[in-house]
C-alpha cells in the first residue's frame, strides 16, 4: 500500500479487516504518537448522507 495520510494526522499502515460497509486500517496518529484504528466507508456509502448520519 502506498503511504496514505488522512487529515494530515493519520498514517494508514495496513488493512486489518473489512466488512459490508467499511474497511478497517491500523494507523498511526502522528499528533499523539500512538496506534489507532481507522474505518473507511466503501465507495457506495460515501455519498449517502442519510446512511452517514445514521452511521455516526
Amino acid at each position: 500500500m502506498n503511504q496514505r495520510v488522512l487529515d494530515n494526522r493519520y498514517e494508514l499502515q495496513e488493512l486489518i479487516g473489512g466488512g459490508g460497509m467499511a474497511d478497517v486500517y491500523r494507523a498511526r496518529d502522528v499528533l499523539l504518537d500512538r496506534t489507532v484504528a481507522v474505518k473507511i466507508l466503501h465507495e457506495q456509502f460515501k455519498r449517502d448522507t442519510e446512511f452517514i448520519r445514521q452511521y455516526l
